[in-house]
């Protein structure tokens, strides 16, 4: 859980009191000024943009076959809209 920055703050003023400036600004820059549970680390993102390529990946070719069907279907609408109107002529 991370802390407030009124704690913080608090703590500081007492690390001052007994360690001194230079040591209490030392060890305020290792304590995180978030919650640790809620930072992604590069494993995380590589596990997550893996995650999106393979969506990505599956809904590229969902699509890829919805277009495929739908220009085959068009395709076949025109020739036999053409092979009709040769007919009729």
């Amino acid at each position: 859980m991370a802390i407030s920055e009124a704690a913080r703050s608090d703590l500081y003023t007492g690390l001052v009191e007994v360690l001194g400036p230079d040591r209490a600004e030392t060890l305020m820059s290792a304590i995180p000024l978030y919650d640790l549970d809620e930072v992604a680390t590069k494993r995380d993102l590589q596990v997550l943009k893996g995650e999106l390529r393979a969506e990505i990946s599956i809904e590229i070719g969902s699509l890829r076959k919805t277009m495929t069907n739908w220009m085959l279907t068009q395709s076949v609408a025109i020739i036999g809209a053409i092979v009709g109107v040769a007919f009729l002529t």
